[in-house]
């Protein structure tokens, strides 16, 4: 009885063992190719893996500004859920081709928006995405039946140096990827900001910046001035 306790320990340790490497694997993997798919750094704070229950938790996703758009970020995200079959996820815990992904979560992403010369922060990281560049043969590639971005907002300056922040509505994109052409990093971050670009728009054009400019301090009969001029970065 002793010895099958302690073989069924080692086995359990093996076993976390395996999924925290893996873990570590998919944390490195999506850093890598996220960071050289959008131009610039993306990091992740963790990455939860339960092969059994076939979900995955990342936590603490951040996209640094590109170069020419000063320090910080340009996207924060609290947390994204990851729904694939057990029996898939657990074939691919170590690494396969391509991954089958039913369901993913973006909760509360944050875009800090900056407009520079040529266009802003995100049009810069959607641009870098959509190039391409050299395809990496090691990269897993991923097949997402449905992604949902939820509670997300955008947050900007205004010429007056008020930081303010909108909120974008709930975004559902579907089939991103395909069996003749799976999505690598790159397309599945394109297929994304496209989608939000015109969501910053439409909470704009919508005259929900002048609203919660109307309530800032010392903003007064400016709001529609501020207003105009914030649309017109999209003109």
């Amino acid at each position: 009885m002793r010895r099958l306790l302690i073989f069924l320990i080692i086995i359990g340790g093996l076993g976390f063992g395996a999924y925290y490497y893996a873990g570590t694997l998919v944390e490195g993997a999506i850093e890598q190719y996220g960071s050289e798919a959008a131009g610039t750094d993306i990091a992740l704070s963790g990455v939860s893996l339960t092969p059994w229950q076939g979900s995955a938790q990342l936590n603490g996703l951040t996209v640094a500004n590109p170069t020419g758009f000063g320090d910080g970020y340009a996207i924060q995200v609290s947390g994204i859920n990851v729904a694939v079959d057990p029996a898939e996820m657990s074939s691919c815990v170590l690494g396969c081709e391509v991954l089958y992904v039913d369901e993913i979560t973006v909760y509360d992403p944050v875009i800090k928006f900056v407009e520079g010369q040529g266009g802003s922060n995100i049009d810069k990281i959607l641009e870098s995405a959509q190039s391409g560049g050299e395809p990496d043969p090691n990269a897993m590639k991923v097949i997402i039946r449905t992604l949902n971005i939820l509670g997300g907002s955008v947050s900007l300056d205004t010429p007056l140096g008020q930081l303010v922040e909108l909120p974008l509505p709930p975004i559902t994109l579907n089939n991103i990827g395909s069996e003749s052409q799976p999505a690598d990093a790159g397309i599945v971050m394109a297929e994304v900001l496209s989608e939000l670009l015109p969501n910053i728009t439409q909470a704009i054009a919508t005259g929900q910046l002048e609203g919660v400019l109307e309530g800032v301090e010392g903003v007064g009969d400016e709001a529609g001035k501020i207003g105009d001029t914030i649309r017109g970065i999209f003109d």
